[in-house]
């Protein structure tokens, strides 16, 4: 009869106003970096990361993965920008078009 009332949940604008640019820092841990981007996905929130300080090939195939698995888990997609470059985006990022709008503009086709 009496429950607690649930939080409408509040829209930022557009997924593409919401997407974050991060770059991996080299003197910050990478785990700790890793987790802060894991829940910020997790919160709906696209990021378009920018491996270019990590110069060790295998903490950029470590983020990948992680990042990944994160993406996957949210039934979204990894696309890859450039070299050194990745859109992560969970499904629900995809859904009002604006994320799949910026990649189409960046010269990249739809998998």
């Amino acid at each position: 009869m009496f429950g607690k009332a649930k939080k409408q949940e509040r829209k930022l604008g557009t997924a593409f106003d919401r997407l974050l640019n991060y770059t991996f820092k080299k003197d910050e841990d990478m785990d700790t970096q890793l987790l802060d981007l894991a829940d910020i996905l997790m919160a709906n929130r696209p990021i378009l990361v920018n491996f270019e300080e990590i110069t060790s090939v295998g903490e950029v195939n470590h983020a990948i993965l992680f990042l990944s698995g994160v993406v996957y888990a949210l039934n979204g997609v990894v696309y890859r920008l450039g070299e050194e470059t990745r859109l992560f985006a969970s499904g629900e990022a995809f859904e009002d078009g604006t994320i799949k709008k910026y990649i189409k503009d960046f010269g990249i086709d739809e998998q």
